[in-house]
């Protein structure tokens, strides 16, 4: 039907060019304003007088929650109409961007008549400037109108690729919905305790019975408020699911600029109704990062083609960063150094002239194109994939912002528990970093003591050991314990979590550690060459040796390379063999899988090609040792390769890093696997490992090249996610 009504594109981004339906957002946007129209009864129900004959009670009847209610689906519906006539029209950007305003107006008036309230709390850095409390007065309702405009476009300008518009949508009204739940009231018969061991504390807010959800914190318009939210938001995720089927990669349908404003205007909605304008923002980061980068292209100091989607090469089927030329007219002196500004962060990339350094080509300014800039050339459904990941975890992170970060949060009187359990979670990290630090001098001063003794070995801080006249220990997580224990420990540990490994793997990295695994492999990659044998040291779930396998079959047609498997743990090479058996390589020659302890290989030397180890290295009892015998067994020329959890290197990501690893990774353990100390392990021994530098002179030392004075910048290792994690590389000469 939308076909024949011309509504109909092609996906620049695919070797097919058949034409694909368009602007199906409209069926979305249709399905979703219905839904919240039959709604209407439901929220009043207890409003209806019991006679039928009496209609409505008047006296009791919530006009202005009935107003509110009707105010924002008669927005929802301007928004549709307005998306609509975009996709009909193709208004230019310049037009387009005030449209929501026009559609914000009944949320607005409403808000207005009804005298809502205009005063903001002023943070606490800034109180010694503006005071607690500042009445914006009209500017409020400015901010509000401007709010609409930006959840509108923010969509509508980081799309272009099969499933990024409804995949954002999707994502922000899951954190909405997330956060209204941590408000809403629950039945007397539904009780039960909200651990915020999240948060670093100790204490339990009891949730149950009406008015009585754990921050709602008795307050019943705040309750009301969140149901409000609910009310629109439950719906609209059901409609980008359903809809997200069809505009999976490869897209069937388009959703069009219909489903970005209907979706954006639904945002704003909940935002200024249920006044959580400032949390809702939180959920935006990579929109308003998106925004401000592409403003030199909006407002015209940079030329703004028409389509800033990335480039389809169709030889290669990867997506590459879509470019702006300059080849007629050179750049302007501002627009040269907004482009030169960006370049040196790494946010575009330039095509300068040899002759005189002229800007002759960059790289247009999206996230799209940065993510292509930053890891490469990619297909498109990894791009979409990358910006899901990002959405998710930027998406937790503001949860970390507004829920745990007490210095910044806003104060309200009197202050409530969960404000004292969020300082204190911060005490608590300093806590650990002054522990850190108080156990690195001490046994800094046991190796000067012990050196000085003529019978006795020299400890290694850099593995976490130290020696005594009796006996040799080492750190499993922050204790202390003695080397030959700590094998079992670890043991224990993995037994304890094989099971549930992987699940718990996405849940505390929100996929994103699925991400670095690909990368890590497509990183190792030595081009076109014979059948490889590799080694996959604590290897025991497969999942680097599936994606080698993938990888090189995938690429190179080979079905000659081998990938030996091997962990300590007996439970994990379960679990791999399990995996396995699902796969093309199960009972081929091309995989098998050895119990075995990486320190004391029991396996020639000089045998392999490639040697790799996925976060496991630090659980080794001597890193130096197991470096060694890495070494011994690679071929003359062979890899070492290394994906590890690291040093973070920003500042601020390493405190909001450390708060979520120390509060929500053993609380996750807990709920999903029933098992709170082995998480509380997998965090601490990742603080306990050496930082890149350290480690990078650790591979050197056990005799491997690491590419020398271009450490951190593409030689002995590449940070991923500002140090979260890091690839470390070293051959073999």
């Amino acid at each position: 039907m939308f076909v024949k009504a011309g509504l109909k594109g092609k996906d620049r981004a695919k070797v097919y060019q058949d034409d694909i339906p368009e602007s199906l957002g409209l069926v979305c946007a249709s399905t979703y304003i219905l839904l919240l129209i039959l709604f209407i009864p439901f929220p009043f129900s207890r409003f209806l007088a019991k006679s039928t004959s009496e209609g409505l009670a008047a006296t009791d009847f919530p006009h202005f929650q009935l107003s509110v209610y009707l105010s924002s689906v008669l927005s929802l519906l301007m928004a549709t109409m307005l998306g609509f006539l975009d996709d009909v029209f193709d208004i230019r950007w310049r037009y387009k961007l005030p449209i929501p305003i026009i559609a914000s107006i009944p949320l607005l008036l409403v808000y207005y008549a009804e005298q809502g309230n205009t005063n903001v709390i002023v943070p606490l850095p800034f109180r010694w400037l503006l005071g607690t409390v500042i009445n914006l007065g009209p500017i409020y309702y400015l901010y509000m109108a401007m709010l609409s405009t930006f959840a509108t476009n923010s969509i509508n300008i980081l799309a272009g690729i099969n499933g990024a518009e409804v995949s954002q949508a999707l994502i922000i009204a899951l954190s909405v919905i997330a956060n209204d739940c941590l408000y809403l009231p629950w039945t007397s018969t539904f009780r039960f305790r909200l651990p915020l061991w999240l948060l670093g504390g100790k204490a339990e807010i009891d949730v149950g019975g009406v008015w009585s959800a754990g921050m709602a914190h008795g307050s019943k318009e705040l309750v009301e408020r969140h149901l409000f939210s609910m009310y629109f938001m439950l719906p609209l995720v059901g409609v980008c699911s359903g809809f997200m089927y069809h505009n999976w990669y490869p897209a069937r349908v388009f959703p069009g600029d219909t489903l970005c404003y209907v979706t954006g205007m639904a945002f704003a909605v909940v935002g200024i109704q249920a006044h959580f304008s400032k949390t809702l923002l939180l959920f935006f980061i990579p929109q308003i990062f998106n925004f401000i980068l592409s403003c030199p292209q909006l407002f015209g100091i940079v030329p703004c083609p028409r389509h800033r989607v990335p480039r389809f090469d169709g030889q290669t089927n990867l997506l590459h960063p879509s470019t702006v030329t300059f080849e007629d007219k050179p750049p302007s002196q501002l627009a040269t150094l907004v482009l030169r500004l960006l370049s040196a962060v790494g946010l575009t990339q330039l095509t300068t002239r040899p002759q005189d350094g002229t800007i002759i080509e960059a790289s247009n300014l999206t996230i799209l194109n940065v993510f292509l800039v930053r890891l490469g050339s990619m297909p498109e459904k990894r791009l979409v994939q990358t910006l899901i990941a990002t959405q998710v975890t930027c998406n937790v992170l503001a949860f970390a912002v507004r829920y745990g970060m007490a210095c910044l949060k806003v104060a309200a009187a009197p202050r409530s528990l969960l404000q004292t359990q969020l300082q204190a979670s911060i005490l608590r990290c300093r806590a650990f970093a002054r522990q850190l630090s108080q156990q690195s001098a001490g046994h800094e001063s046991v190796d000067s003591t012990s050196s000085a003794g003529a019978d006795i070995g020299a400890g290694s801080s850099s593995t976490g050991t130290s020696t005594s006249r009796n006996s040799k220990t080492t750190h499993f997580g922050f204790k202390t314990v003695p080397e030959d224990e700590k094998e079992a420990l670890v043991k224990g540990v993995f037994s304890n979590v094989a099971g549930n490994y992987d699940l718990m793997n996405d849940a505390m990295s929100m996929g994103v550690h699925r991400l670095w695994k690909d990368g890590f492999v497509s990183e190792l990659d030595p081009g076109r060459r014979g059948a490889l044998r590799c080694l996959d040291v604590a290897g025991g779930t497969g999942d680097i040796a599936l994606r080698i396998l993938d990888h090189a079959r995938g690429n190179y047609y080979d079905r000659e390379t081998t990938v030996e498997v091997l962990d300590i743990n007996p439970e994990m090479l379960k679990e791999g063999r399990k995996r396995f058996k699902k796969t093309m390589y199960h009972n081929t020659p091309q995989v098998s899988f050895i119990e075995g302890n990486a320190q004391e290989l029991e396996l020639p030397s000089d045998t392999y090609d490639l040697y790799t180890v996925a976060f496991g290295i630090r659980n080794f009892t001597s890193i130096a040792d197991g470096l060694k015998e890495a070494h011994r067994v690679l071929k003359p020329g062979g890899v070492f390769a290394c994906l590890e959890f690291s040093k973070v290197t920003n500042p601020l990501l390493s405190m909001v890093y450390n708060q979520y690893s120390f509060s929500a990774i053993p609380l996750l353990g807990s709920i999903l696997a029933s098992d709170r100390a082995s998480y509380q392990y997998l965090v601490e021994s990742i603080r306990r490992f050496p930082p890149q530098e350290e480690f990078a002179r650790m591979i050197r030392d056990a005799g491997f090249s690491t590419g020398g004075d271009f450490e951190g910048k593409g030689g002995s290792w590449t940070d991923l996610w500002g140090g979260i994690a890091s690839i470390h590389k070293g051959v073999k000469l």
